[in-house]
C-alpha cells in the first residue's frame, strides 16, 4: 500500500495533462518529485528513482505521437519493473497498459488520489 503522502513520478508527453494529475494528487498530499515528457526522458528519470525515493508512477501509455496503442507505456513499465519492482505503477492513458498495478483512464483523473493511496 502506497502511504498517503506518496512521492510520484508522472510520464506524460501532453503538458495540460501532466499538470492535471499533478494538481490532482497535489491536492490530496502526495508529492510530484519527477516528471517526464518524453519516454526516452522517462526512462532516464526511472534511474533516479531510487535516490528520489519514489513510490508511485503514474505513465502514460502513448508517449510519441503518432502512437496510440500503449506500447510506449509498456516500454516505460519494463524499465521501472526491471531497476524499481517495488514502485506502485498507475497506468493513465486513453487505453489500459498490460501490466500496471491500476489503469486509470484519462477523464477520470479525479480518482487518481484515492487509487494512489490505496495501491
Amino acid at each position: 500500500m502506497a502511504p498517503e503522502n506518496a512521492k510520484v513520478f508522472i510520464a506524460e508527453d501532453v503538458e495540460r495533462w501532466q499538470e492535471t494529475i499533478r494538481r490532482k494528487l497535489e491536492q490530496v498530499g502526495h508529492s510530484v518529485v519527477l516528471t517526464a515528457s518524453t519516454l526516452s526522458e522517462a526512462i532516464e528519470e526511472v534511474k533516479k528513482f531510487r535516490d528520489k525515493g519514489i513510490q508511485v508512477a503514474v505513465i502514460d501509455g502513448n508517449m510519441n505521437s503518432g502512437n496510440s496503442g500503449g506500447q510506449d507505456g509498456e516500454i516505460l513499465l519494463a524499465a521501472i519493473r526491471s531497476t524499481t519492482p517495488e514502485v506502485k505503477v498507475v497506468g493513465m492513458s486513453s487505453h489500459p497498459i498490460e501490466g500496471v498495478d491500476i489503469n486509470v483512464l484519462k477523464g477520470n483523473e479525479r480518482f487518481l488520489g484515492r487509487v494512489v493511496k490505496e495501491l
